[in-house]
């Protein structure tokens, strides 16, 4: 459906774990070759795509969930500057805790070694990577380490800086239009599917406290006991459904939605976003999901939300080809006004398609950012202030 908006659609694939991630310090084992083979897509794209009918110079780069996290790392990466002139990043980005990346170059050798000595590859022996080059694919497959070696690694030549320090030092992809966007409720379908304690009827105080402070030791610096504080507030902490959805929304706002909107507050920022001939940064929140979503997820808008992952059936018109008995008139019109606008934006770098979207802008007195889309098909005009103020601001603004 997209390709039939005159724009050619290419996908490619990149290595992922251990094979995509694992950081051995040294050239041959530099960590991030996962988002390297990403990169030598879009430098294939960049040298070819003449070939079938595409423009070098009018490149596009968009993703989902982690594949918006992987467009955010092109946008930081010094390796990536002029492979592509826009980016649309779909619920996450790669921005964590201001002092402390969840993988720097010394935990991520760390996390390596630690890894191999699984492998009988231990550290003592000067070879210990190509004792691990030696174990066959199947076997690092297999092994189950209990922590994982899959998160980019900062502090290397794919990404030297963490992110704040890039934005801070302006040391981005600057010159380019983003279009960025959440669902309104990001986090219940991720922590249903990640964490099994989210499916006890006996869900506990004690239980969310664990999660939390799992999660911190990933995400570090997060403050447990603020967290219990903020998510629990003027909730019944006795109601086991209460609980699990205090858990949803710290899930969804630490892992997706505050990294997204705080990595493109602070690109916008590096903008004049004012000006008419500047980049553009455009933020939308997406407050609609279809009946097709609903059984085929399991996220239920009248409990749940609108849930991570709600867009994507729209933006590539999958009941535009093949509509189902619960696909409706207003589900089709939707998708093919989001085609449009997602390929008005990789033409154009401007979404506005058949409806008003103005740049996003940053209101000086509150730090926020202003003008966010409602990506809703029983309003398309309508524009909202703020809907990710809290807690991303109010409450994650230090943290970020």
């Amino acid at each position: 459906s997209l390709a039939a908006h005159d724009v050619v659609v290419v996908t490619t694939n990149y290595r992922l774990g251990v094979f995509g991630f694992l950081y051995g310090g040294e050239d041959t084992a530099p960590g991030n070759v996962g988002l390297f083979d990403q990169q030598m897509a879009l430098k294939w794209v960049r040298d070819n795509i003449h070939a079938f009918g595409g423009d070098r110079d009018q490149i596009t780069i968009f993703g989902e969930s982690a594949g918006s996290v992987s467009v955010s790392t092109h946008i930081l990466s010094p390796q990536s500057k002029g492979l592509f002139k826009r980016a649309i990043m779909e619920s996450g980005a790669l921005m964590f805790n201001r002092d402390r990346p969840p993988v720097g170059s010394d935990e991520g050798l760390f996390n390596a070694k630690k890894f191999a000595k699984l492998l009988n590859c231990t550290e003592s022996n000067p070879k210990w990577l190509d004792c691990l080059r030696g174990v066959s694919a199947q076997a690092l497959i297999d092994v189950n380490p209990g922590y994982t070696v899959e998160n980019p690694v900062f502090g290397t030549e794919f990404l030297p800086l963490n992110t704040r320090q890039a934005f801070d030092s302006y040391h981005y992809n600057r010159d380019i239009d983003v279009m960025a966007g959440l669902t309104q409720n990001e986090g219940p379908w991720v922590a249903l599917f990640f964490y099994n304690q989210t499916h006890d009827p006996h869900f506990d105080l004690d239980t969310l406290k664990a999660l939390v402070t799992m999660l911190s030791e990933t995400f570090h610096n997060i403050n447990v006991d603020k967290v219990l504080e903020y998510y629990t507030k003027n909730i019944d902490t006795k109601n086991p459904d209460a609980l699990k959805k205090a858990f949803f929304e710290f899930d969804g706002d630490i892992q997706i939605k505050c990294p997204t909107y705080h990595f493109i507050k602070q690109f916008a920022k590096g903008l004049n976003t004012s000006a008419d001939d500047g980049n553009g940064v455009y933020l939308y929140e997406w407050t609609y999901q279809s009946m097709n979503f609903e059984k085929s997820s399991g996220c239920r808008s009248s409990v749940e939300g609108i849930c991570h992952m709600a867009e994507l059936e729209f933006v590539f018109g999958d009941y535009v080809r093949a509509p189902t008995p619960l696909t409706t008139k207003l589900d089709i019109e939707f998708s093919l006004e989001t085609i449009k606008i997602w390929t008005d934006f990789a033409k154009y770098g401007t979404p506005n398609a058949s409806t008003l979207w103005p740049k996003v802008t940053i209101d000086r007195q509150t730090d926020s950012l202003a003008n966010v889309k409602d990506m809703n098909p029983n309003n398309m005009t309508n524009i909202l202030m703020n809907p990710f103020e809290n807690p991303c601001d109010l409450f994650w603004k230090q943290y970020f």
